[in-house]
């Protein structure tokens, strides 16, 4: 599981840089993240893939911080 707080909107691109020994290197993953807010609070939070799709991620915009589980098929 990864956790991502303290990114501010925009786009990212996930690498995976270093690959164990019988395991399979993971396909570069973009993501968007874009947020709203109003008196220094968050009050809405997403992730969305880079074709606009919003991702399975668990986002909440109350602590500001995106859980995801990403699975290497």
């Amino acid at each position: 599981m990864l956790a991502f707080s303290g990114l501010g909107e925009g786009r990212y691109r996930l690498d995976q840089t270093v690959v164990p020994a019988g395991y399979k290197k993971m396909n570069s993953m973009v993501f968007d993240i874009s947020m709203t807010g109003k008196d220094g609070r968050i009050t809405a939070l997403s992730a969305k893939d880079k074709s606009g799709r919003k991702l399975p991620w668990d986002v909440s915009s109350e602590t500001g911080i995106i859980h995801a589980i990403i699975v290497n098929n």
